[in-house]
């Protein structure tokens, strides 16, 4: 289970980066928040450090400018409205039909674009405000991502899993589809699928090591490899 310190340093990840954090970044953060005592300060760091971080800039969410060894990110309207966009989407599943609304969407664009609120500090506030059924949402994305953080090795942890981890995670049964996907990193064990002239095969890649046997005249047309 998860300390205080952890979920913070989690729902940051998931809100900010879209996936789980790595087990050693977890713990690095995580340590820096209790010496702390779990201040504010101690979390406006590490989301600050994530909005200056390489990963976030190849996002495309603002302009990073750096004067005089002070760096701060701008933010055009097509680039706050994005970024807005894909928060939602990553703490609350909120996306297509549940997105957030025009006007949800247009306060949180504003404040970023004159600069009354940065990036990290939004995605603070948007977990702090988060409604019930949000709330719900976020706590079942941090358990996957918990999961993934306690189970997978350092040196199998991989961006592409973490995001994996937490996305589509909304329910009970996404949540255990999620863990299943966690499991196969960590026991390295995937799947053995053998391709047949005669079905519709669809197997599905796992996190593990896969195998998939048969040769391309055995690929049907309706066969799909996901």
């Amino acid at each position: 289970m998860a300390t205080a310190s952890e979920t913070k340093v989690i729902e940051a990840y998931i809100g900010l980066l879209g996936r789980a954090p790595d087990p050693d970044g977890l713990k690095y953060w995580a340590g820096q928040l209790d010496a702390a005592g779990g201040t504010t300060e101690a979390m406006k760091k590490l989301t600050n450090d994530i909005t200056l971080s390489a990963e976030w800039n190849a996002k495309g969410y603002g302009t990073s400018t750096t004067v005089d060894g002070v760096t701060t990110v701008t933010f055009t309207k097509a680039q706050a409205d994005v970024v807005i966009k894909a928060m939602y989407a990553n703490l609350f599943e909120k996306d297509g039909a549940t997105a957030p609304s025009d006007a949800d969407v247009k306060y949180w664009s504003d404040q970023l674009q004159d600069g009354s609120v940065t990036a990290s500090e939004m995605a603070v506030l948007l977990i702090a405000g988060a409604g019930t059924t949000d709330k719900a949402t976020l706590a079942l994305k941090t358990e996957a991502a918990t999961y993934y953080a306690e189970n997978v090795a350092q040196a199998d942890f991989s961006r592409a899993t973490a995001t994996a981890s937490v996305e589509d995670v909304d329910s009970p049964l996404t949540l255990a589809t999620s863990k299943a996907a966690t499991d196969a990193i960590a026991t390295g064990t995937g799947i053995t699928f053998a391709l047949t002239a005669a079905a519709t095969d669809a197997p599905a890649m796992t996190g593990g090591d896969d195998t998939i046997t048969g040769t391309s005249n055995t690929m049907q047309a309706g066969d799909s490899i996901s």
